[in-house]
């Protein structure tokens, strides 16, 4: 593999960057769950979470790059560290390989929620084992490797590494040890770490595939339901259209990180004398870098969400995502959506809520005008029957009037149309104040109402 100046600054500074992103990405979907406390009592929040803390550690030491490489290797750019720099630096490689075991956890747990539909309760069960795992093999094959001294100068960083390069160890050397250090670490590379990875690799594309088969086969059935079942699994089936895809993302961004650096070490072993300079670094940039895909896709969904609100305006959707501390809380008191960014000052923060206090004052004056308004549309209907009452006891009498006065003289005639002007009289002096009632109280009715919209403007 021919070696160049340039070749081996790219190689040194590639992963400053994508490393030390990584870290701040990891960081964010840190805080983003600690940011609600409920996410933490689901599995699968504890699960990103587990694989952002060991994602910190594997950027961190990504990052650094070769500095902790023995000053004075060879072939190296920036080579400032000594043997136990170089050391410590692949103890946590090696403990990184928790972070793909993590993934292909992920993928596991949509599979068994959504194709087996897992509950939070059946997932306790087994919980202490998604989690128990990945840490414990990681823990366990880094200090094996640190008893039997396989951390060296690897080129890019340093992790198990022959030292020197050049060395073939005793399994390719007839028993005899020709190295200094990492004796036989090509094995070790696989039995440690590409071995594992591979199987994940493997798990996590068989759980991906059984989810999609699983999620393809409802979707079909979807057009042989009645409208009853389609009301009642069109929601579900929406939901598992949006795991299916998020869970295809993590997949690929997990592929992303992880390919160019299996396929580098599988054209290693299989041919020594192939150049791989350029798949070198590229695995430099993309080796570094899940954490910051891992970041993408996690907020994936937010993003959607608040792009629909927000079309116009791209960089305020980016702050609602990013800067998740220095947003605004809803009304509804859902600390996980967030509505605009806090830009007001204290006097315009007075300012509304004196508004909000006015508005609530206003509402109960409205609800009791429209109140008392009802009233008295129900008493003066109560009235009006009352009249229609008297106007036919009146008719009653008017009918009468013609019968007697067939069969009666006209003293009897006389004595009955006395109390009939009575009977009128009576009638008019009644319907004086029903007349100030219906009046009166609909003026005043119209003077509080006129009143109340004046405040309320």
């Amino acid at each position: 593999m021919p070696s160049t100046p340039s070749r081996e600054i790219a190689l040194s500074i590639l992963p400053h960057i994508t490393g030390f992103s990584s870290m701040f990405c990891s960081g964010l979907i840190i805080f983003d769950i600690y940011h609600d406390k409920r996410r933490l009592k689901k599995l699968y929040h504890r699960l990103l979470l587990a694989l952002s803390i060991t994602d910190i550690f594997t950027s961190f030491s990504y990052a650094l790059s070769s500095w902790p490489i023995p000053s004075g290797s060879p072939d190296i750019y920036a080579a400032l560290g000594t043997q136990a720099t170089c050391t410590a630096q692949g103890f946590f490689i090696q403990a990184s390989i928790a972070t793909p075991m993590y993934n292909a956890i992920l993928s596991i747990y949509y599979l068994l929620t959504v194709r087996y539909g897992w509950k939070e309760g059946q997932l306790k069960k087994v919980e202490k084992y998604l989690f128990g795992i990945p840490i414990v093999f990681g823990l366990a094959t880094a200090v094996a490797s640190v008893v039997l001294k396989l951390f060296n100068n690897a080129s890019v960083w340093c992790w198990i590494s022959p030292l020197p390069l050049t060395c073939k160890g005793s399994i390719l050397n007839n028993g005899i040890n020709d190295c200094e250090r990492g004796n036989n670490a090509f094995l070790y590379r696989y039995l440690f770490f590409y071995g594992p990875l591979w199987i994940v690799i493997i798990t996590a594309m068989v759980a991906m595939f059984l989810l999609y088969t699983s999620v393809r086969k409802t979707e079909q059935q979807a057009a042989r339901w009645s409208l009853a079942a389609r009301l009642e699994k069109t929601a579900k089936l929406k939901h598992s259209q949006k795991v299916r895809r998020q869970a295809f993302f993590y997949l690929m961004a997990f592929y992303v990180a992880w390919l160019p650096g299996t396929l580098l070490r599988t054209i290693e072993t299989i041919s020594k004398n192939t150049d791989t300079s350029v798949l070198l670094v590229i695995f430099a940039i993309t080796g570094p870098f899940q954490g910051t895909l891992n970041f993408l896709v996690y907020v994936r969904p937010k993003y959607l969400k608040y792009r629909r609100k927000h079309p116009e305006n791209l960089c305020l959707v980016i702050q609602m995502i990013v800067f998740t501390c220095c947003m605004k809380e809803e009304p509804s008191g859902d600390i996980t959506r967030i509505t605009e960014p806090i830009v007001e000052s204290k006097r315009s923060i007075l300012a509304e809520l004196k508004a909000r206090t006015t508005v609530r004052k206003t509402i109960p004056n409205e609800k009791s005008y429209r109140k008392r308004h009802n009233d008295e549309e129900s008493a003066q209907s109560s009235k009006i029957p009352n009249e229609e009452s008297h106007d036919d006891e009146e008719s009653k009498k008017m009918s009468q009037i013609p019968n007697e006065e067939s069969h009666s003289d006209e003293e009897s005639k006389q004595s009955f149309k006395i109390p009939n002007r009575e009977g009128r009289d009576d009638e008019g002096s009644a319907n004086v104040p029903l007349e100030n009632s219906q009046d009166h109280p609909m003026e005043d009715s119209h003077n509080d109402s006129s009143g109340s919209f004046v405040e309320n403007d």
